[in-house]
């Protein structure tokens, strides 16, 4: 193999690749990122950068001139360290395959980097005949996925939550993440309309789409192996691919309450600065970090308050027009603050369900976009006691 290219071109490749490489993998292979300049992608002289950690993998095209082809794999991390420190002028790569080594050169700079020979690289790029085909336009596309993503667990103690439920059908695209205490659905429409489809993909693959989809301007397309057990997710210059989770994804709809007793519109803004002035007063990661809503329908308000025993309360005041009932419902802060982080919609609305003796879910919506919703498992509040059970306590000898 012999490889030239621009640095930043070089850099910016093992910068997107990187982010599938495992570091802490017992496989040597699993830390290196394949340079494969063996076959060029749509006629175009191009070098395929490539690393997985065997559930997710990404695969990066970057401009070459291809003097002679071949394929090694080389440490992710030394590699990119080094091409990130040289100047922004043309690298040369050079292959020794008979001692797998990579020579780099760039003005004055020289190094040798040994590697691992490209056979032993995990199959990443093999074709396939898909089971599925669609594909959504690029706008937006990081929003979208962002908000079902983030909702997704993060702990393998039940595997299926770690993934995005997703569902074609029609000119329409599902997508669910939910983590057991909060569930967040998003609605998309395709370009092309496509037979009743549904997978669970992996929130970490999804997570990387989002990272490099910023300069994307094409359709992304999604296709599905006919195994089931793989999904690819093409940008351009760009391939995201990933183990499907195997399983049942629970039937988010019957979570919905499909009815509620009050309803409050707030400002996302003014909501979101109360929400975190509270926060200041509640354990963000222990077991009392709820934050209180309640809705004051008399003057037009919803109420925020945090409060913890040792640190002090705080109370807030948000301007809402409110529907139906009073009401009052603490949720998990940390939910609270990912969830209107990722709007920049001027109004969000609330609606509860009264419910006994257990609260219903809370369900968020953005006023004006029927396509999402959001729902929150609230917390149990501690009831106060009855006055007369309080007064028999009060005369009782000490």
């Amino acid at each position: 193999m012999q490889i030239s290219c621009l640095q930043e071109h070089l850099a910016k490749g093992l910068a997107v690749t990187s982010r599938a490489v495992s570091n802490k993998s017992p496989l040597p292979i699993l830390t290196h990122v394949l340079l494969d300049a063996r076959n060029s992608k749509g006629g175009e002289s191009k070098v395929r950068l490539a690393a997985t950690n065997l559930e997710v993998g990404i695969s990066c095209w970057v401009a070459a001139q291809i003097e002679a082809p071949g394929a090694i794999a080389v440490p992710a991390r030394l590699m990119a360290d080094f091409v990130n420190a040289l100047p922004t002028e043309r690298v040369g790569l050079a292959l020794n395959a008979k001692t797998q080594t990579l020579g780099l050169k760039c003005g004055y700079q020289n190094a040798n980097v040994k590697g691992i020979d490209a056979q032993e690289f995990p199959a990443m790029n093999a074709v396939w005949q898909p089971a599925l085909r669609a594909a959504l336009q690029a706008k937006g596309l990081r929003e979208l996925l962002d908000r079902v993503a983030f909702a997704a667990a993060t702990e393998d103690s039940r595997p299926i939550l770690t993934g995005v439920f997703a569902q074609f059908k029609d000119k329409r695209l599902t997508l669910a993440g939910a983590d057991g205490f909060r569930l967040s659905v998003q609605h998309a429409a395709l370009v092309d309309s496509v037979e009743p489809f549904q997978v669970v993909i992996p929130a970490r693959a999804l997570q990387e789409v989002m990272r490099v989809c910023g300069e994307q301007s094409e359709p992304v397309e999604i296709t599905v192996n006919e195994n089931r057990t793989q999904v690819r997710i093409t940008l351009t210059g760009i391939e995201v691919t990933a183990q499907l989770i195997d399983g049942a994804f629970p039937d988010f709809n019957r979570i919905v309450p499909k009815e509620h007793t009050s309803r409050a519109v707030v400002t996302t803004s003014e909501l979101t600065s109360a929400i975190r002035m509270a926060c200041v007063f509640v354990e963000k990661n222990g077991n009392h970090n709820g934050i209180r809503l309640e809705a004051d329908c008399a003057h037009g308000r919803v109420i925020v308050l945090g409060a913890n025993a040792e640190r002090g309360d705080a109370v807030g005041e948000v301007d809402a027009a409110i529907e139906g009932e009073a009401f009052h419902v603490s949720l998990q802060a940390p939910y609270l603050l990912q969830l209107l982080e990722r709007f920049t919609s001027p109004q969000l609305a609330i609606e509860f369900l009264k419910s006994e003796p257990h609260p219903a879910p809370v369900v968020v919506r953005v006023v004006g976009d029927e396509d999402f919703l959001h729902v929150m498992m609230p917390l149990e509040e501690k009831r106060a006691a009855p006055k007369e059970k309080k007064e028999k306590a009060a005369d009782k000898p000490k």
